[in-house]
């Protein structure tokens, strides 16, 4: 996708483009590193019994971050606060919709959709096949993340406030079944953002598709990923 297009779709979304002067990308990159964190267990009575493996929590690296401006200079320093924060939201959103073994069963848990603006919240748990792995595998035993990459547009305003970011991202991961049978999980999306108090929220995301062994499903784009406005 071209730089002019990603630029066109937040011009679009947000219908404040004759305001942005500035264009930052942010581009962050994983492969298969994750944070692990202690598991909690609850005491118990008689013989101690082994302590479950700490599950990895995933999470997207700090940025690596590749500066360029439509007018004006200065974009790169004021991009990492918020590509920060976007890492944080959406790390945190695919460790639960993806990675987390409780997901697999219950399905995806109420505080992962948190991630995204009440305006879209409805649609996007209406849209869950497209953007989250949840219960579709049920006898899935172990998943691996082996690529995922983040790309992240911040829009700045007159006053060089962050005013929007579109995020791209791909997510490929390899699991086994409980009858040992190995399956390929694919993610491809598309996410706007904006920022909301101290946090950046989804607010649109013109493009989801998740595959699991080949079978693929798409989700339709919210109105918010869709409205028409000013174009730059």
């Amino acid at each position: 996708m071209t730089r002019g297009l990603r630029l066109a779709r937040l011009g679009i979304a947000l219908v404040v483009v004759a305001a942005v002067i500035t264009s930052i990308v942010v581009v962050l990159t994983r492969n298969s590193s994750k944070t692990a964190t202690p598991a909690q267990t609850a005491p118990v009575s008689g013989s101690p019994l082994p302590s479950p493996t700490p599950r990895s929590v995933f999470t997207f690296p700090a940025p690596e971050i590749e500066g360029f401006t439509v007018v004006g200079v200065g974009g790169v320093s004021l991009s990492r606060e918020p590509a920060a924060l976007i890492q944080s939201t959406l790390s945190q959103f695919y460790d639960q919709a993806f990675l987390d073994p409780v997901t697999w069963a219950n399905g995806v848990p109420e505080e992962a959709w948190s991630a995204f603006d009440a305006s879209v919240r409805d649609q996007a748990i209406a849209d869950t096949a497209s953007l989250a792995l949840g219960d579709t595998v049920p006898s899935l035993e172990s998943l691996e993340v082996t690529k995922a990459t983040l790309s992240v547009n911040v829009l700045l305003n007159t006053n060089k406030k962050p005013d929007a970011a579109f995020a791209e991202i791909v997510f490929n991961a390899t699991g086994t079944l409980t009858d040992g049978e190995e399956i390929t999980i694919t993610n491809r999306a598309e996410f706007l953002l904006r920022p909301v108090s101290n946090t950046w929220l989804i607010f649109g995301y013109p493009e989801a598709t998740t595959n699991v062994t080949g079978i693929s499903v798409t989700a339709t784009p919210t109105p918010s990923a869709t409205q028409t406005g000013a174009t730059p």
